[in-house]
């Protein structure tokens, strides 16, 4: 990392170039960007549920209908229908409408002096009221008109609109519709600007008229989607430079992440183009999040810039130091932020799949141009070295202390007051529920939502599923047995109060019984014998009940109409009807229940299982990377702690608030996991260099807030403000995305100054390349007698939290008639031993190598040293006090066994005047007696 920003402070011109010409062609694929906004994109990737799905619109009629509500109280009379008629020409004209289903299709089934008539109910308009209100009360007897296609009073009406059957699957586009072999496809906005013209005779004739459906509504969410890329990523940019500049009281670093997250946003729109990704209703917000979490690396980056400027270092030198500090610091919180969105791709829906591609790839992107163009922008557009007085950024560190202190003289509170706030979170979180209907992107004052609730207390509701019946026998269902099981069915849906409507074969079949026995009570019952069954069917044409039984009649289709909006409550719905099935319908039939509500439901499951996943996964690589860089499982437990905290929270406030799990929401915790521990990794690698320079680890946390305040502060608030930008979406999803994400930033900012310093306070951070990179001779670990028994790694994690000396030739280590408290192990190089007589001469004792040991009689008593140790050449001593040795205790409790162990012993052996084995060559009592303590 320090190299490649180095290179790009040296090397301007050709990072520029580089820059530039991926820019440019990013810019040339941006016309390429297409939506797609599809029902399939919420749904489980691969699931067999969607392969018999599929089965399902094969054999039967598809259940994805546009809906034509209308609404008069003098809506049944000749003038007004004639106006509706005309209307209906119209829609049926349209080259993208297979058929249409209303009282001017259904045929109305009557015996008229023995003679069974089959025309359309309103095949003609009589002049008549009478007649009229006449066909009305008929088709109200009718299951599959009445409460479907017409109110009990008269004054509302339906018409279903059917699309062709073969217009194509989705292929990175939105979903079109077939047209003409020169111009073969119409959009979701065609479709539905092509029914509103259709409906313009209605226009001051009916009172209330509009369409219902998936296309009217993919239209809609298209239109959102674009009306929000217009206002919310232009405001996302401002909120972050005025945030930035605020914070950081410069207009250069606030402009600085704004060129670079406006570049990742190009760079990211234009790689979405080339390969065919298309911006949907989560991607769209892409942009608007790379501006706002793109700055985080920026601000930490220029911090560090501007802390080397205020200790005068020329512009060159605090790039090259900046890198240097925050290389690694960086290139972590860079991963594990990656991880995080990346995680979300795990998901098995599509749309959240397509989302944590495109959001990691855009992180990724924009973490190459931080690194390759902020230093050239320092270089060029940098402040110059200041005094310290000169900083107005002063406010930070001055409220990071205050919290500091507070939190040192209150920890035991501070302690006992998170884990009650856990506490409390993790029961409201037991009440959280999981959603993923696509009606969710629509509040209760949308024009989607009003027409759905008109329709829903007029007629029944828009959303359908489909409970089929099978037994692979051909001729099954032209059997009473088996109709009354459909009838058994339908009557437990009736009584459950879950469903609006159900239309079935058995329905149709119970009509047409009522039509030949002529009753006219209107009660509706099946035929006592298979062979009525079977001679009726010889005068219907089975295109008449496509959508309700096969051709062969082995499967049976009971099309439920309900209201359930919610994936949860569908779900017990569910689980209720399958109970029902499996007690009370004939075991010989197989009952299967499908429809896109019902594999959205399937996909809400999934998306609270991968939510888990990514969480368990982004936990367990924070936990690795953090264990691993610092040697240390318990410093990867303090970057867990502290930022779970914020998602336990998180999870609480959603329960408690009601506040759904779904495709905006779903998302949230692994992002901000990924996003939280940046401000920890930053916090603890500031904390590990700080304890380079202090053993008191107090001192060592506060200069560690001091410095980390204003960073860490300036970039929690510009997330959480950014975040909140995203609140003015027209999606609920986005917008409780947006609320959600930025409450967790700000806790995590209160986390990192208050959890983080009270758990790194009994902690001595230690890197992995730190212990790569101390070299310790082969001697000192086999032959030292403090180090006996220990593993390397474990005596370098002893080296690296003790007090290291560097000493030149000819220093005096330990000088006679002085009173010491500390012991020494020579680390490298070697020393002599001289003795001063009282007559003034000087006698050399002894030579002293490489691992040897002395002053150890100092740790035990606070006697006079006896002797000199000079150092012979440059040398490395390790200088070790109780107050060390207790330290090593706290921080590596195993660790110091062996070293209590081996002190002990050298202790023991000194004092006893015993020649330990293995001693040097020459060495006798009376010399060892005579060593310097």
């Amino acid at each position: 990392m320090n190299r490649i920003i180095s290179f790009a402070a040296k090397h301007p011109l050709p990072v520029l170039l580089i820059i530039a010409a991926l820019t440019a062609a990013a810019v040339s694929r941006l016309d390429e960007l297409h939506l797609n906004i599809s029902a399939e994109s919420m749904m489980v990737n691969n699931d067999p549920a969607r392969t018999f799905y599929n089965h399902t619109l094969e054999t039967f009629e598809a259940d994805d209908v546009t809906i034509i509500f209308l609404e008069d109280d003098a809506l049944f009379t000749r003038e007004k229908l004639r106006t509706v008629r005309l209307a209906l020409q119209k829609i049926e004209a349209l080259p993208f409408v297979e058929h249409t289903e209303s009282l001017f299709s259904i045929r109305h089934l009557e015996s008229i002096e023995g003679t069974v008539t089959t025309a359309p109910y309103l095949d003609e308009i009589p002049a008549s009221q009478e007649r009229l209100e006449e066909i009305k009360r008929a088709a109200l007897h009718n299951p599959f008109i009445s409460g479907n296609l017409l109110s009990p009073t008269g004054t509302a009406m339906a018409i279903n609109v059917y699309f062709k059957a073969d217009r194509p699957k989705e292929k990175g586009v939105r979903p079109q519709f077939q047209k003409l072999e020169s111009d073969p496809f119409f959009t979701d906005r065609d479709v539905a600007e092509g029914i509103d013209r259709a409906l313009t005779p209605l226009s001051g004739e009916v009172k209330t008229f509009f369409q219902i459906g998936s296309p009217y509504v993919r239209a809609r969410i298209n239109d959102r989607i674009q009306q929000d890329q217009r206002e919310i990523l232009p405001l996302s940019a401002l909120v972050l430079f005025i945030t930035l500049a605020l914070s950081l009281r410069r207009l250069n670093r606030a402009m600085i992440p704004l060129l670079t997250a406006g570049l990742s946003v190009v760079w990211t729109l234009g790689l979405m183009a080339a390969l065919d990704i298309p911006v949907n209703v989560m991607t769209s917000i892409v942009p608007a999040l790379l501006i706002i979490i793109g700055s985080t690396e920026d601000i930490h980056l220029l911090a560090e810039y501007h802390a080397n400027t205020l200790q005068g270092m020329p512009r060159m030198d605090a790039i090259h130091t900046m890198g240097r500090n925050m290389g690694l610091a960086v290139l972590l919180t860079f991963i594990t932020t990656y991880l995080g969105f990346l995680s979300i791709s795990l998901n098995d829906i599509e749309l959240l799949q397509q989302f944590g591609m495109v959001a990691s790839t855009g992180l990724l992107l924009n973490f190459l141009i931080t690194i390759s163009l902020l230093p050239i922008c320092l270089r060029y557009l940098g402040e110059e070295p200041a005094a310290r007085s000169a900083d107005p950024s002063s406010i930070y560190p001055q409220l990071a202390g205050r919290v500091f202190r507070l939190v040192q003289t209150n920890k035991r509170k501070i302690v006992v007051l998170t884990a009650i706030v856990a506490i409390v979170s993790v029961y409201g979180a037991f009440s959280l529920r999981v959603n993923n209907s696509p009606l969710d992107y629509f509040d209760s004052g949308s024009d989607v939502t009003q027409r759905l609730n008109r329709l829903q207390e007029r007629l029944v509701g828009m959303e359908t599923f489909s409970i089929v019946l099978g037994s692979g026998i051909e001729g099954t269902f032209l059997k009473v047995r088996y109709l009354e099981e459909i009838k058994k069915l339908q009557d437990y849906l009736a009584q459950s109060g879950w469903v609006d409507k159900s239309l079935s074969f058995a329905d149709f079949i119970a009509l047409i019984n009522n039509v030949m026995e002529e009753d006219t009570s209107g009660d509706l019952w099946l035929p006592e014998s298979d062979a009525s069954v079977q001679e009726y069917m010889l005068f219907i044409k089975h295109e008449q009940v496509r959508g309700l039984v096969s051709a062969d009649f082995s499967e049976a289709r009971i099309l439920v109409r309900h209201p359930i909006g919610s994936s949860w409550q569908l779900k017990q719905a569910l689980r209720e009807i399958r109970a029902f099935t499996d007690r009370q319908i004939d075991p010989g039939l197989e009952v299967r229940i499908t429809g896109e509500s019902i594999l959205t439901n399937r996909a809400a499951d999934a998306m609270a299982i991968a939510q888990a996943k990514s969480l368990v996964l982004m936990i367990l690589v924070i936990f690795i990377i953090i264990s691993v860089l610092f040697v240390n499982m318990r410093a990867g437990l303090v970057a867990i702690i502290t930022n779970l905290f914020p998602i336990i929270v998180l999870f609480g406030v959603m329960g408690y608030a009601s506040i759904p799990l779904n495709t905006g929401t779903a998302m949230v915790a692994a992002i901000s996991l990924g996003i939280c521990v940046d401000h920890t990794m930053h916090f603890m690698v500031r904390y590990h260099r700080k304890t380079h320079s202090h053993q008191d680890e107090g001192l060592a946390l506060a200069e560690t807030i001091d410095q980390e305040s204003i960073p860490i502060m300036a970039a929690s608030i510009a997330l959480a403000f950014g975040f909140a930008t995203l609140a003015m979406s027209s999606f609920p999803p986005v917008v409780h995305f947006a609320l959600l994400s930025a409450m967790v930033m700000l806790l995590a900012l209160l986390a990192t100054f208050i959890i983080t310093p009270i758990l790194l306070s009994s902690i001595r951070l230690i890197t992995l390349w730190d212990m790569l990179s101390l070299r310790l001779k082969s001697r000192v670990i086999e032959r030292c007698e403090l180090f006996q028994e220990m593993r390397p790694w474990q005596v370098k994690k002893i080296v690296l939290v003790s007090k290291v000396q560097s000493v030149n030739p000819g220093d005096v280590i330990v000088r006679q008639g002085d009173t010491g408290n500390e012991m020494f192990v020579l680390l490298e190089g070697s020393a002599e031993v001289w003795q001063n007589h009282p007559d003034g001469s000087r006698e050399n004792i002894r030579s002293l190598a490489t691992g040897e040991i002395f002053g150890e009689i100092a740790l035990v008593t606070r006697v006079a040293r006896t002797a000199d140790v000079v150092a012979r050449e440059d040398s490395r001593i390790l200088a070790i006090n109780w107050d060390g040795i207790d330290h090593i205790a706290k921080i590596f409790p195993r660790i110091s066994t062996k070293l209590f162990r081996n002190l002990s012993s050298i202790l023991g052996n000194k004092l006893a005047g015993v020649q330990p084995e293995g001693s040097m060559p020459g060495d006798d009592l009376t010399v060892r007696s005579r060593q310097p303590h």
